[in-house]
């Protein structure tokens, strides 16, 4: 019905159409046609009334950004699945900490080691929670890790630079700011100029030049109408994940699955209030005889019992006597039937394909997981996590390692030849150092990286990046250990060891 009226509709606006122009009808025509091929654009049968938003990417967020933040922050403290996932991604990506490696080089083109070590120790000191954090609570190692947290359940953090007068150390802190206080009555056109989206500040060229924070957070108990102060966008990181080109600010990233986890969380709920009352039984008393439903001395009859004298609890081995007549119905209710189990499951399937890990992963529940499932879901969750560790590279450690560059050279405690006349030469020879992951099948993986550094299309550094190491830190340690070895006498421990030869692992059959 619905598809034939909008036939209808369609034919009547091409005679209006061809009245003054044939052409302009039949392109209609034509291009109606060509719309209504897709089916995603039916629009009759059960999805009739499903209608998207058309809007701009600020203009969603404008309205329900706030309400997803909320149900997002409830979901990260009182769910145990999207807790245990928070906590899972920020050990895989960050763990001990994302650490830079300074490769800079000399004019000839050869590496400068000498300067390079010195960056990284006072790069080390300063990221001390003593003087990375503006309250000394958090090393920048810890913030890192607040930092990816806080892009997975609000979406959005700001960094703020704060310059101190410290000596021995870059003179500047962090200062880690939820995307609460940004201020979103400050929006729309501004008396210098510009125009402001909620609280960030654009330019003519339409890059940010200021945020406008609040001196308090909103929801403080110090709040009460705090005023917003603007902030140079020079001392910001504004760390998200832009998604679509019509956004400037950003929701969480469990907001595909927040309805779908706090569904699964009240059907537990039940289900558990189920169990408890299944657990315990009731007893209803039923008799023919009116005379003893009381022992009020109203109908109690000699050498009868009433009900008065009925116990309320019945202990195991109890005997007692009941009112003549009396029968006993007992109350049951029946557990979680066999329809509890996979729609967990498949609950927890949906969650773990949103979050990007693997089922087993986010559930715990390695109980139907061979080798071989294992290990692929445990090779692809790496890529979600490698490509987490890149955007925190991108997003918030790139422009930190500029703070500090900028720190060390004004501070001057260390000569950093040519930095002044190209500080992005600088800024560009840096590595990061993440944290990596062990064998997933030691045998065979070690095996495969013996083949590809013989074939040419690996190097040592890139496989010792791949279980986190520092290559050069390696190399260190091992003339070390061999200097040592050899001076106490132990040198044939040095000598290669004859092994037996490994067996292959027999992987399990998929079935």
């Amino acid at each position: 019905m619905g598809s034939r009226v909008y036939d209808l509709v369609s034919r009547a606006v091409a005679q209006v159409l061809a009245v003054r122009s044939p052409a302009a009808a039949a392109n209609y025509l034509s291009q109606r046609q060509a719309f209504l091929a897709y089916q995603a654009a039916q629009r009759d049968g059960p999805n009739r009334a499903w209608r998207g938003s058309r809007r701009s990417g600020d203009a969603d967020l404008r309205r329900d950004a706030s309400l997803v933040t909320a149900r997002a922050r409830d979901l990260a403290t009182n769910n145990s699945y999207i807790r245990g996932a928070i906590r899972k991604i920020c050990d895989n990506c960050v763990r001990a900490g994302i650490k830079p490696q300074s490769q800079l080089r000399r004019g000839d083109g050869k590496p400068d080691e000498s300067l390079s070590k010195s960056l990284e120790k006072r790069f080390t000191r300063w990221a001390r929670r003593k003087h990375a954090s503006v309250e000394g609570h958090d090393s920048f190692w810890a913030m890192q890790r607040h930092v990816l947290r806080a892009v997975w359940v609000d979406g959005e953090i700001l960094v703020r630079r704060v310059w101190v007068n410290t000596k021995r150390v870059a003179p500047f802190r962090l200062e880690l700011i939820e995307c609460d206080q940004l201020d979103s009555l400050v929006d729309g056109k501004l008396a210098n100029g510009n125009k402001a989206v909620r609280g960030i500040e654009f330019g003519p060229d339409n890059r940010p030049v200021a945020y406008h924070i609040l001196e308090e957070h909103p929801g403080g108990f110090m709040a009460g109408l705090p005023k917003s102060v603007r902030v140079s966008a020079e001392d910001i990181i504004h760390v998200y994940d832009k998604e679509r080109v019509s956004q400037t600010r950003a929701v969480s990233w469990f907001a595909s699955i927040i309805m779908e986890t706090r569904d699964l969380s009240e059907y537990q709920a039940f289900e558990r209030i189920a169990n408890r009352l299944a657990s315990a039984f009731g007893l209803f008393l039923t008799s023919p005889y009116p005379e003893v439903l009381s022992g009020n001395g109203l109908g109690v009859v000699e050498n009868k019992t009433t009900y008065d004298e009925v116990p309320e609890f019945v202990n195991p081995g109890q005997i007692t006597r009941l009112p003549t007549g009396t029968k006993i119905e007992a109350v049951a209710n029946p557990r979680s039937g066999a329809t509890f189990e996979p729609y967990v499951k498949s609950s927890l399937k949906g969650i773990a394909a949103g979050v990007g890990v693997a089922y087993h992963s986010l559930s715990q529940d390695y109980a139907e997981t061979n080798y071989s499932g294992g290990r692929s879901a445990a090779l692809e969750e790496r890529l979600t996590y490698k490509g987490m560790q890149g955007f925190l590279e991108e997003k918030f450690l790139a422009r930190v390692w500029e703070w500090f560059l900028e720190a060390e050279a004004l501070a001057g405690e260390i000569a950093m030849p040519g930095y002044l006349a190209d500080p992005e030469a600088y800024a560009e020879a840096v590595q990061w150092q993440k944290p990596g992951w062990t064998w997933v099948d030691p045998a065979k993986d070690a095996t495969a990286d013996e083949k590809r550094l013989a074939m040419g299309v690996t190097t040592r550094r890139r496989i010792a990046a791949q279980q986190g190491d520092d290559i050069d830190e390696l190399v260190d340690e091992l003339a070390e250990e061999e200097q040592t070895l050899r001076a106490k006498g132990l040198g044939h421990l040095l000598e290669p060891a004859k092994s037996a030869p490994v067996e292959p692992v027999k992987e399990e059959d998929d079935a």
